[in-house]
């Protein structure tokens, strides 16, 4: 079984979103388990676990932390999988 926790579905704070955008995550556990949780609480966990990913054309494409430069909140982008699509905004809206 995968150690993986994989974002299925995204809440944003508006449309046409942008990465920075993107206020809670839906997940699924390794365990088969899902849940909910806000960006803020997924970059957390990111910062002593890098198991998060999300499912793409060519596979999972690992989820990684960006820090805005010149501050602000951090948020949630995926890591180049040899596509142009973006992951993470192409998920379904949590309903």
């Amino acid at each position: 079984m995968s150690t993986d926790v994989y974002i299925t579905a995204i809440e944003v704070s508006q449309t046409p979103p942008k990465f920075e955008h993107i206020t809670k995550v839906k997940f699924l556990n390794p365990t088969g388990t899902t849940g909910t949780c806000t960006t803020a609480t997924m970059v957390e966990h990111l910062k002593t676990h890098n198991n998060v990913s999300v499912g793409g054309p060519n596979g999972p494409a690992k989820v990684r932390v960006v820090q805005p430069r010149g501050g602000g909140a951090p948020y949630l982008r995926t890591t180049s999988d040899g596509t142009t699509a973006d992951n993470l905004l192409a998920l379904p809206y949590i309903r």
